[in-house]
């Protein structure tokens, strides 16, 4: 080591010692031969005799040749600059990787480090062992492997949209640690993700026991995360720091269907709060169409703790106010219904009219405000719709506690054919009269509201001191146990009394919705039950609250650690929907969606009550830089600087020995070593190729993908046609040249047959030029494959992509398009193929529906009259493929033929035949739909062993 330059060969440099026997060499150099005229008289002037010597190499030239022989030997011992700190540790080296979703914003920063971290092992030839946190259902040990098998399957691996279980992990490693066989002191590399959990303290405590621990976190030390609000019914949410040590702003994405953009919100974050709660004010029709909240910030990557996703419960409820007086004929401040109206008008989507215009409206929540009679067919359709899931809330008042008993037996919800049905229409049987200050049963001070128990669903809220009741109804005691008492008086009694009603609820408030029995309806308390309330009413539309469904409920959409919606792993299993609240994201059940149509549940990554907690590190772990070094192999610029100096020699000895005379030589030997110090070195394919000139695209046959203007799909478009072209070269007949970019807008596109498609969700409209090519291009035979990259639809949601294909297909003209069927020719182009899997397994392929045609009859085809056959265009080759299984990345290659994503699921087998696919799609575009020919079949039968 010297000072920032290391030596990977440094005994390479005792050829420095040689220097002094090459100057002594390299003194002499023989004199060019001399031009002589021949008459004799002429040669026999100018012969001289005399002892001649050889010249001396000039001094400039054996200083150049030092440099260059300097340079050669300097290049062998391998330097390297800024190179990586060497260890002297001879045991193995333990990589812990917390793969959890706070570490995706950075993922490929962190794989990069790692990778630097396995390259200084592998000059070492130490093993290394690989150890993830993220919770796992596996429970084996970990094994040693070495740096170059372990680079390929760190390579692979992808973050999981979960947190860390290190006590798990500590578990599976001490096993390995305890054995005497591991090989001496353990070198412990930690790539932290910056969050702390419960088995933080038990891990560090082992990997103390048995080595040092070099500590390093991601690029961006303030995380953040994005969880439900805890509030009710106002939609909101709250954004967590871990380090709020300054103020930051940072936006809110709010979307819809399909990944419509609904709102983009500014929020700012002051320095000295973890926790920003967030309001979400938008009109009713918009909120009801919100699917997820998402943060939107520059310089921070996609994460699974930055998506908030939002199900039937985030919608706003419809809520109806029938009133038991005249609305029109009540002064404003005394109506039934001004206080409530005001009360729930920010937090649902309020009406006002009849009892029968409410129950054809079936909202979420019905709200009576002492309705004067109710009878007939209106009582038997209000009953029908509690038992259906409807919520309704009565409230006391003049014409509950009439004596005309007469009114009272023609309302089913307050009286019947008897006393016994009368009290069985209430939540709780009714005494008759009321309690007022004053009266039969006085109070000698208003009564106040008791604590609420714990099983109410107004437990938690503040209860003012000022709050009185002055009068209210009083309720029979009764030992039923359907009967719940949500509040209560300070002496016990029963203010707020409820009873389930089928998949309803019947709920009464002892007191006046307005301020004439108590002054409830005057305090803010009013508000939060009238909230709490709703939140137990259903969905418009069916289904209900979490409490009101049961059940398992399937996995439908799951989230990865980057916040994308996609299939469910095999993995994942079904979730109860009464423990929907308690769950919390793991293998098991991943964050996502759960359910169907009404009965969706979102379960999201960080729950409402979420605390973010920065990491402790251990006492003696030692923090080092996170981003990888800037370590520079500087070989080969030593090479190419010989190189150089090797022509510059060569020009200079020419020149000595007199060949460089004529100026046209002297130019054209100029030019030749240009042109060859300018050849670059063989580096495997070259990401983001430019498109080719035509002559050589007519030449040689190749495939083509359309340049995106995004860096990473791109190069991963680039790598995986180059990996599907190897393949290709490998085992068909097909030897294709270095796959090509094409920019859709100006570059030609009849050379090449098959046209890859990323289709990303923020991709601009064609232009009329492009739309033109494109369907010349499908017209003459090319074949387009559009792939989505996101894993296919889940039902009821659209990807953002899956949008974006659609305006994009709209502006081209594409034939009618079926789902892919297993006798399809893609199935038997090349390989018998059942599935066509990608980077993700599943997912549904369209292509080019049969057109069929009704022969007339003039028609000489051997088919009879009005029998339909195929229409054979493009050589029955459809002219698009449309999937979303991300091909690209997997058919993705390095240059040192490692796979550069994973799969998913992660199975061995996918990746072969997502290449299997890739190779029949292209022996489709190349040799047309010969192998549906039926003289094909007992061939295909026979190599299917039947």
């Amino acid at each position: 080591m010297s000072g920032t330059i290391a030596f990977a060969a440094p005994w390479a440099l005792l050829a420095l010692a040689l220097l002094p026997a090459i100057w002594w060499l390299l003194r002499v150099t023989p004199p060019p031969p001399q031009r002589v005229v021949y008459p004799a008289l002429r040669f026999l002037a100018d012969l001289i005799r005399r002892d001649q010597q050889p010249a001396q190499t000039p001094i400039w030239l054996m200083i150049l040749r030092l440099i260059l022989a300097a340079l050669i030997i300097l290049a062998l011992g391998g330097p390297t600059l800024n190179p990586l700190a060497v260890s002297t540790a001879s045991g193995p080296l333990l990589i812990i990787l917390d793969d959890t979703f706070p570490a995706a914003p950075d993922w490929q920063d962190r794989l990069a480090r790692l990778d630097q971290q396995l390259l200084a092992a592998e000059r070492a030839q130490r093993p290394v062992v690989l150890a993830t946190t993220a919770a796992s259902l596996e429970l084996t040990a970990f094994a040693p492997r070495s740096a170059g098998e372990m680079r390929g399957l760190i390579r692979a691996a992808s973050p999981k949209p979960w947190g860390a279980d290190r006590a798990l992990a500590a578990k599976r490693l001490a096993p390995w640690l305890a054995d005497p066989k591991t090989g001496g002191p353990v070198e412990i590399f930690w790539m932290c993700d910056g969050m702390d959990d419960t088995g933080r303290g038990e891990l560090a405590q082992l990997l103390e026991k048995h080595g040092s621990i070099a500590l390093a976190y991601g690029r961006e030390d303030d995380q953040l995360g994005l969880a439900p609000s805890s509030g009710d019914l106002k939609l909101g949410v709250k954004i967590l720091r871990t380090a709020p040590s300054s103020e930051r702003a940072i936006g809110l994405k709010l979307m819809g269907d399909g990944g419509l953009i609904i709102k983009r919100q500014e929020v700012s974050l002051p320095a000295d709060k973890a926790s920003v709660p967030v309001a979400i004010d938008l009109p009713v029709d918009l909120t009801n169409r919100l699917q997820r909240i998402e943060i939107d910030a520059q310089g921070i990557g996609p994460s699974a703790g930055h998506v908030v996703l939002l199900d039937e419960r985030a919608r706003r409820r419809p809520v109806a106010l029938v009133s038991g007086g005249t609305f029109e004929e009540s002064q404003w401040l005394l109506s039934d219904l001004y206080y409530l109206e005001r009360a729930l008008s920010p937090y649902a989507d309020v009406s006002i009219g009849t009892l029968e215009e409410a129950l054809a409206r079936q909202p979420a929540l019905i709200i009576l405000a002492d309705p004067a009679r109710i009878a007939g067919e209106v009582g038997q359709n209000l009953t029908r719709f509690i038992a259906q899931g409807g919520s309704v809330l009565r409230f006391a008042g003049p014409n509950l506690t009439a004596d005309d008993n007469s009114t009272r037996r023609e309302d089913p919800l307050v009286s019947a054919s008897s006393d016994a049905d009368h009290q069985n229409f209430l939540p709780a049987p009714l005494r008759q009269g009321d309690r007022a200050l004053g009266g039969a049963m006085t109070w000698e001070r208003p009564g106040h509201i008791a604590p609420f128990d714990a099983d109410s669903p107004f437990a938690g809220l503040a209860i003012p001191d000022d709050v009185t009741i002055n009068r209210q109804v009083l309720a029979e005691p009764s030992n039923d146990p359907s009967i719940r008492i949500w509040a209560r008086l300070d002496d016990g009694t029963p203010l707020v009394t409820a009873q389930r009603r089928g998949q309803g609820w019947l709920a009464m408030v002892h007191v006046t919705a307005t301020p004439d029995w108590s002054n409830l309806a005057l305090s803010g308390l009013y508000v939060d039950m009238l909230r709490r309330v709703l939140s137990l009413s259903r969905i418009s539309g069916g289904g209900g609250a979490a409490d009101d469904i049961s059940g398992l409920l399937k996995p439908t959409s799951l989230l990865d650690a980057f916040g994308n919606l996609g299939q469910p792993p095999l993995s994942a299993e079904a979730l109860d929907a009464q423990a929907l609240n308690s769950t919390s994201p793991g293998p098991r059940h991943p964050p996502g969606f759960y359910g169907e149509d009404a009965k969706r549940r979102a379960l999201n990554t960080l729950p409402s009550d979420a605390r973010w907690h920065a990491f402790v590190p251990p006492e003696k772990a030692i923090r080092i830089q996170a981003q990888a070094g800037s370590e520079i192999d500087l070989a080969p610029f030593l090479y190419l600087a010989a190189l150089i100096l090797l022509m510059a020699d060569l020009l200079a000895t020419l020149g000595l020995a007199g060949h460089l005379r004529r100026r046209s030589h002297a130019m054209i030997m100029v030019l030749a070593i240009a042109g060859l110090s300018a050849l670059p070195g063989p580096d495997g394919f070259v990401a983001n190729a430019g498109p080719i000139n035509k002559m050589s695209a007519a030449n040689e046959s190749r495939l083509a993908y359309v340049r995106t203007g995004d860096r990473r799909v791109d190069a991963l478009s680039q790598a995986g046609l180059h990996g599907l072209s190897e393949i290709l070269a490998r085992r068909t007949a097909f030897e294709p040249a270095d796959p090509n970019a094409i920019d859709i807008e100006q570059d030609d596109l009849v050379f090449y047959p098959l046209l890859y498609w990323p289709v990303l969700p923020n991709a601009a409209p064609l232009s009329a030029n492009a739309v033109a090519k494109v369907n010349a291009y499908m017209k003459g035979g090319g074949l387009i494959l559009f792939d989505t990259r996101d894993g296919g639809s889940v039902p009821g949601i659209e990807q953002p992509a899956q949008t974006q294909l659609r305006l994009l297909l709209s502006s081209l003209e594409v034939p009618p398009l079926v789902r892919i069927s297993t006798d399809h020719v893609l199935s038997k182009t090349f390989y018998l193929m059942q599935s066509f899997p990608g980077r993700w397994r599943e997912g549904p392929i369209w292509v080019q529906a049969t057109q069929m045609r009704r022969e007339t009859a003039d028609s000489r085809a051997s088919l009879r009259p009005g029998l339909r056959g195929p229409v054979a265009t493009n050589d029955g080759v459809s002219p698009v493929i449309i999937g979303a299984q991300d091909w690209a990345a997997a058919w993705a290659v390095d240059e040192h033929g490692n796979p550069m994503a994973a799969m998913v699921p992660d199975d061995p087998d996918q990746r072969e035949m997502a290449y299997r696919f890739g190779v029949n799609v292209v022996m489709y575009a190349l040799t047309g739909s010969y192998k549906s020919d039926q003289v094909h079949v007992p061939a295909l039968l026979e190599r299917l062993g039947q």
